[in-house]
Parts: structure tokens; C-alpha cells; sequence
């Protein structure tokens, strides 16, 4: 009875892994390690490049396949001070999500110049990233293309 107990476990686990695999892209939930995870390697980016310790109010984000982009607007910890949207794609290497390309300026909707046209934006990303799943991205910045 324990080998078939342990078996059922096995295949449910095998079968469970590769329905999420199969899910495509998600959001993972507020509060969870994945996205907690996410947002302190945005945070570590901000600091380091304003000085900054910020919280995120997070209008955007999605995973899939080691991959994630994520939009935000940082705000200071007491929800005073609200700073310039942020937006940016990370990679998952070796069980760490670390920045892969950051948007801030340049990023369609914030700056209206023909190099960061939601058209050209993606494009560049696709060439930089090939391997960043196109689910992961707003529909919007797709349908630009």
C-alpha cells in the first residue's frame, strides 16, 4: 500500500509540474516568495540607481519560463512620495531573478520618440532577449509590432 501511495504522489507531482509548466504566463500572487523575490531585485536596482528604498504599487506583472516583466510605480515606504514609472525585464539564473533590461524613460507611453515607440521597444528587447517569452509582455506592446 505505501509503494502505491508513493507512486500516486509521484504522478500526481510530475502531472502537476507539467500542467504549470504548460499554464504559460501568470502573476504571481501579492505576498508570495516569487514575487517578493521579483520586487527585491527591482528594489536593489532602484536603490542603487537613486539612492531610493522604495515599495511598489505593481500595475503589471507576469512570469513565465524563467523570464518576468513587471511595470511599477514606486512610491516611498510611508506612500508620500510617488516617483517615475518603472518598468523592467528579469531573468531567473541559477534560482535568482536578476535585472536583465530596465525601462524607465525610455518606455513606450512615457517617452512618445520614434526609438521608444511601443513597435521599436519590443523589437529591441526581442533582439536583446530572444529567449524572453512574448507572453510575459503587455498585449499592448505586442500588437504595436
Amino acid at each position: 500500500m505505501k509503494h502505491k501511495t508513493a507512486a500516486l504522489l509521484c504522478a500526481f507531482s510530475i502531472t502537476a509540474s507539467s500542467l504549470a509548466f504548460a499554464a504559460g504566463a501568470y502573476t504571481p500572487k501579492p505576498g508570495s516568495t516569487e514575487r517578493k523575490a521579483i520586487l527585491d531585485a527591482m528594489r536593489a536596482v532602484v536603490k542603487r540607481m537613486s539612492g531610493l528604498d522604495v515599495v511598489f504599487v505593481v500595475p503589471y506583472l507576469k512570469v513565465d519560463q524563467g523570464w518576468a516583466w513587471i511595470h511599477t510605480v514606486p512610491q516611498s515606504r510611508d506612500g508620500r512620495g510617488n516617483y517615475e514609472a518603472v518598468s523592467m525585464l528579469l531573468h531567473k539564473k541559477q534560482g535568482k531573478w536578476k535585472p536583465a533590461g530596465i525601462a524607465a524613460a525610455c518606455e513606450p507611453g512615457v517617452d512618445d520618440t520614434p526609438d521608444c515607440s511601443e513597435k521599436t521597444f519590443i523589437k529591441r528587447l526581442k533582439a536583446a532577449y530572444p529567449s524572453a517569452p512574448l507572453s510575459i509582455f503587455p498585449p499592448q506592446m505586442l500588437h504595436a509590432q
